[in-house]
């Protein structure tokens, strides 16, 4: 008993099998058609459409740019922080960095050179806003702004249209030049505040100042911090060694997605087509199929 049972499975299995697999010869030229016709115009999509016309031209460069900074000489850089003591850590580099993801700061440069989106594509302010945040979110395939540990370098890395090379050049051209002299209106004032206070305090100074340890020390502090500030051009220097990569578009691997996707729905439609002609040809079936579209009404 069971072995007939087992025997009756595997007979509808093989029957579905075959069922399924003549489905497939009946409408392979359908499914070939419509495959080799959906392959053939996203070849033309991908491969000749951007050629023969630049709106359509999806390639990417990935732009790098190196920044190079001056930290302050040892004695004048305690004058620059908030302790009184100098430190071994770099101090322009990292408030250069954090100038530069200021999303208010970034997104005033980005408004005078768009080298992603333009800037007329959004609806709102709000929405502007918020590419402006997902560029510069952590993580962003877009931008990229580090410092790096072993050289007075930043690096900014932009992933554009080839068409907007121009555009990244003059954004963080800018945006570079924006952020040196907002550094320069903090740190020179303050450098020129101390200036004055180390003077006042050299002019006012008692007791023998020719043996002063501390008296010398004031002069020599002075004097750098007069030198610095006569001398100072600026602290960030865009360099004009820009690293340019292509990016690659994976086209061909798009191609064969297509080529299988359109298989796949060739394949669905012709069960769709082949389950359609049975009902039509089965009274019960097509009765039924009437019933429930008239009941959903």
């Amino acid at each position: 008993m069971e072995n007939n049972e087992v025997k009756t499975a595997a007979e509808d299995e093989e029957i579905s099998l075959i069922d399924l697999f003549s489905v497939l010869l009946r409408y392979r030229k359908f499914i070939i058609a419509f495959t080799g016709i959906v392959t053939v115009l996203a070849g033309l999509f991908l491969f000749v459409l951007p050629v023969a016309n630049k709106n359509f031209d999806k390639k990417q460069l990935e732009y790098n740019y190196i920044i190079r900074y001056d930290d302050f000489p040892a004695k004048v850089k305690k004058y620059a922080t908030s302790t009184s003591t100098s430190t071994s850590t770099s101090i322009i580099d990292a408030a250069a960095v954090e100038e530069m993801k200021n999303p208010a700061v970034f997104a005033a440069e980005y408004k005078a050179n768009p080298f992603l989106k333009d800037t007329d594509k959004f609806a709102t302010e709000l929405e502007y806003n918020s590419f402006i945040y997902g560029l510069l979110k952590t993580g962003s395939k877009d931008v990229s702004i580090e410092s790096s540990k072993f050289s007075n370098t930043i690096s900014i890395k932009l992933l554009v249209p080839a068409k907007k090379g121009d555009a990244a050049d003059k954004f963080v051209k800018s945006l570079v030049s924006r952020v040196d002299n907002s550094l320069a209106g903090y740190y020179i004032t303050k450098l020129q505040d101390s200036l004055k206070d180390v003077n006042s305090s050299i002019d006012s100074y008692k007791g023998n100042a020719e043996t002063s340890l501390s008296y010398q020390e004031l002069v020599s502090e002075g004097r750098s911090l007069n030198i610095y500030l006569s001398t100072f051009k600026g602290f960030l220097t865009l360099s004009n060694d820009k690293f340019v990569i292509s990016v690659a578009q994976g086209r061909a691997m798009k191609l064969i997605i297509a080529c299988f996707a359109a298989f796949f729905v060739a394949v669905f439609v012709a069960f769709l087509r082949n389950a359609i002609e049975n009902i039509r040809n089965d009274k019960e079936a097509s009765e039924k199929i009437s019933k429930a579209w008239n009941a959903g009404k």
